[in-house]
């Protein structure tokens, strides 16, 4: 203050700038499989796992709600939400699907029961019993194969029956029998 002239004064602000809003983005929901191996879908969760961006915010932490255990090979889904954490606002969320497609159920026909006429050779008797043995089929499964309970010995070609029980075993449900 000066007794010659008027109070001269000034002002000036000091702003501390808000941060940008926290952005996140989750990765898109996703199926694979099936039969993809245990090995192939743990890499492929943690690849799409960490596949989401953040920014904004100040000291943002990102987390999730995964419990540790990977999405079973043979048919699972795991939804996961993330969570980004900002000193500065409350916390942004976002959810996503991961999906193992599970497979086809097994399904196994086997062939009619058959009959071939008398006084036919042993070699024809083996021909046509191997045609028979074979004449199944399979769908579904993962790993899915085929076996039988033939001992070995083919029917005798004076009169014989044998009766055979086919299996399909697949890696991803109880075996399938006919």
């Amino acid at each position: 203050s000066s007794d010659c002239e008027a109070d001269v004064t000034c002002s000036a602000t000091f702003t501390v700038n808000a941060p940008a809003d926290v952005e996140l983005t989750c990765p898109l929901s996703t199926d694979i499989g099936p039969c993809a191996d245990q090995g192939s879908v743990n890499t492929a969760f943690d690849l799409w796992l960490g596949d989401y961006t953040v920014s904004g915010g100040c000291g943002t932490q990102v987390s999730t709600n995964w419990d540790g255990v990977y999405p079973d090979w043979c048919g699972d889904a795991v939804t996961i939400t993330w969570t980004a954490s900002s000193d500065c606002e409350a916390d942004v969320t976002c959810s996503a699907t991961f999906t193992v497609n599970a497979p086809a159920d097994v399904e196994l026909t086997c062939p009619q029961s058959t009959d071939i006429g008398p006084c036919v050779d042993q070699g024809s008797v083996n021909a046509a019993f191997d045609a028979w043995l074979l004449d199944y089929t399979v769908s579904g499964g993962c790993g899915t194969q085929v076996g039988t309970n033939w001992d070995g010995v083919y029917p005798d070609w004076c009169g014989d029956a044998v009766t055979i029980t086919w299996t399909a075993s697949s890696d991803c449900e109880a075996d399938v029998t006919c």
